[in-house]
């Protein structure tokens, strides 16, 4: 498991614009594009949805780096 300096490190090395965090600031997710962060957005709250101990209680949201 990768700390999270070392997680924003790969994402920069590889192009990552965008991070898909949830509620509690832990990264669930990165991408290149707006768009694709915002369909995996929304696939993680529909997932959720599905979880039995958050019962789609966790937010998801979109940061842009740099």
């Amino acid at each position: 498991m990768l700390t999270l300096e070392q997680a924003l490190q790969h994402g920069a090395a590889v192009g990552v614009k965008y991070y898909v965090k949830n509620s509690y600031d832990k990264i669930v997710g990165g991408t290149c594009t707006e768009e694709q962060a915002l369909s995996m957005k929304k696939r993680f709250e529909e997932e959720d949805k599905h979880n039995p101990w958050t019962k789609g209680s966790t937010r998801f949201y979109i940061t842009k780096m740099g």
